[in-house]
């Protein structure tokens, strides 16, 4: 694991692809964080290091980033995420924000139909309410959730703008999106998260088409595992 491509760096400026119970084609160069690592802390200081340089003037930039890729990781683990990317740049030019999390499926237990618009319209309530309830909101959708019938799959897309508490820190994009795992009738998340809501637009554009692209391959119940942190 680590930074995927060029050589000894291991870093691509081309498609990278990644197994596990989803792959996916991910464009540009990305870090894949070794979440169930011992020393997941050493090697995101070592990326940070590669990335920003080893020159002392980029201490703090090196510093805050680790930390900032240290509190995904954790965030992850805890919510047993599979995997974590980070990524990096979509060519030399372009730089390419953002974090990529793909958890194991669940199970939707109020129904044992395997059709996928029936998974996942009745899976739709549930995570609503998982997400209101605490708060004592409407279990209502967001303005700009949709879903997508994407082949065999149907994909719940729900987008959120994220407000930090210290007002220096810019708005950032948070996007869940929930598969449905053809022949069962389990969904299965991909959290996106984009520390700057600045071209949200381009952003969910290039982030729906790695989701839509990606392949199942291959479990976990419900309630317990709707509610993971905001990133």
């Amino acid at each position: 694991m680590g930074i995927v491509g060029h050589g000894s760096r291991r870093m691509a400026s081309s498609a990278v692809r990644v197994t596990m119970t989803l792959r996916l084609t991910l464009p540009g160069t990305w870090f894949e964080v070794p979440l169930r690592s011992e020393n997941v802390s050493d090697r995101l200081r070592e990326f940070a290091r590669e990335l920003l340089g080893a020159e002392d003037r980029f201490a703090s930039r090196r510093a805050l980033l680790h930390q900032r890729l240290l509190h995904a990781a954790e965030r992850a683990r805890r919510g047993k995420a599979e995997q974590l990317h980070v990524g990096v740049a979509l060519t030399e030019d372009v730089p390419l924000p953002g974090t990529i999390s793909v958890y194991p499926s669940v199970a939707v237990s109020a129904t044992r139909s395997v059709d996928a618009k029936t998974v996942i319209d009745t899976f739709i309530p549930s995570v609503i309410r998982a997400e209101t309830d605490p708060v004592g909101g409407d279990p209502v959708p967001g303005a700009d959730d949709r879903i997508f019938e994407v082949g065999e799959r149907r994909i719940l897309r729900r987008p959120r703008i994220r407000f930090d508490p210290d007002p220096d820190i810019p708005p950032g994009m948070l996007i869940d999106y929930w598969l449905t795992v053809p022949g069962t009738n389990r969904v299965q998340l991909v959290h996106v998260s984009i520390p700057e809501a600045l071209h949200t637009t381009l952003y969910a554009t290039l982030f729906d088409e790695i989701v839509f692209a990606s392949k199942p391959a291959g479990g976990a119940t419900l309630r317990s595992e709707l509610l993971l942190p905001d990133s």
